[in-house]
C-alpha cells in the first residue's frame, strides 16, 4: 500500500511474533524474499531472480503483509500513535521490496512469461490494497489516533505521518458504505487491468513510458 513515509519513531513491538512461519521457510528458497545485502545497506538480487519466483513471493509477501495488519487489530490496547501508525508504517516492507524487482520486470525487463504473472497477480495486489484501506477495524484505530488529544505531544514529523494515513485511508473509501466499498474495489480492480492492457500496447522498447490516446497517431 502507500510507500514509504519518514518516521522517527520505532514499530511496535510483537507484530512478527503473529507471522506465519512458513515465510522464513520461504526465504530460504526464494531469492526475492531474501534480506538484500552488499553495500549501501543491501541491494536486490537481481542476478538470482527468475521469473517462476514471482508468484510464489508476492503471495508469501501478501499474506505476511496481512498478518501484520490482523496482529495491528488483534492489538487489545487502546490506539495508539505507538501501536497502530507506526506499526502501519513498518508493516508491508518486504512486499514493498518486491515491488522493487516487480516494476522493472513489468518494464525494461518484461517477457511473455512476466506478463502471464502480471495478468495473475496485478488484480491480487489491487485486492490487498482495498482489503487493508477498507478495514473497518484497522481505519478505526487510525480514526482514534487522529482524533486524539494527544495528537498535540506527537513531534511534528509524526503528525505529518498520520495525517497522511488518515488522508489516503479516507480517499480510498474508507468511510465509505459495504456497497460503495466493494464498488471500488470493482474499479480499482478494472483499472489495473487496464493499466497492463495500455503498458503492452506500447512498443517493447517504451512499454509503460508511452501514453495511450483515444485515436491512432499517424507516424
Amino acid at each position: 500500500m502507500q510507500r514509504r513515509t519518514f518516521l522517527a519513531s520505532a514499530a511496535a513491538t510483537g507484530v512478527a511474533a503473529t507471522l506465519n512461519p512458513s515465510f522464513a521457510m520461504a526465504a530460504d528458497t526464494n531469492p526475492m524474499l531474501a534480506k538484500w545485502t552488499g553495500p549501501y545497506g543491501g541491494v536486490p538480487a537481481f542476478d538470482k531472480v527468475k521469473v517462476a519466483d514471482f508468484k510464489p513471493a508476492l503471495e508469501a509477501a501478501m499474506a505476511r503483509n496481512l498478518a501484520e495488519i490482523d496482529a495491528i487489530t488483534a492489538n487489545t490496547a487502546a490506539p495508539t500513535f505507538e501501536n497502530t501508525i507506526a506499526a502501519l508504517e513498518d508493516s508491508g516492507r518486504t512486499l514493498s521490496d518486491l515491488y522493487c524487482y516487480y516494476g522493472i520486470w513489468g518494464s525494461n525487463m518484461s517477457s511473455p512469461a512476466f506478463q502471464a504473472v502480471e495478468t495473475e497477480m496485478d488484480p491480487k495486489l489491487s485486492a490487498l490494497n482495498d482489503k487493508i484501506t477498507q478495514n473497518e477495524a484497522l481505519f478505526k484505530r487510525i480514526e482514534t489516533v487522529y482524533n486524539s488529544p494527544d495528537k498535540a505531544k506527537l513531534t511534528p514529523e509524526q503528525q505529518r505521518v498520520l495525517w497522511i494515513y488518515y488522508r489516503n485511508f479516507v480517499r480510498s473509501g474508507a468511510k465509505l458504505s459495504a456497497a460503495d466499498k466493494a464498488r471500488v474495489g470493482a474499479i480499482n480492480t478494472e483499472l489495473s487491468g487496464l493499466y497492463m492492457s495500455s503498458g503492452r500496447a506500447c512498443s517493447p522498447s517504451s512499454a509503460r513510458t508511452c501514453w495511450p490516446t483515444r485515436t491512432p497517431i499517424s507516424s
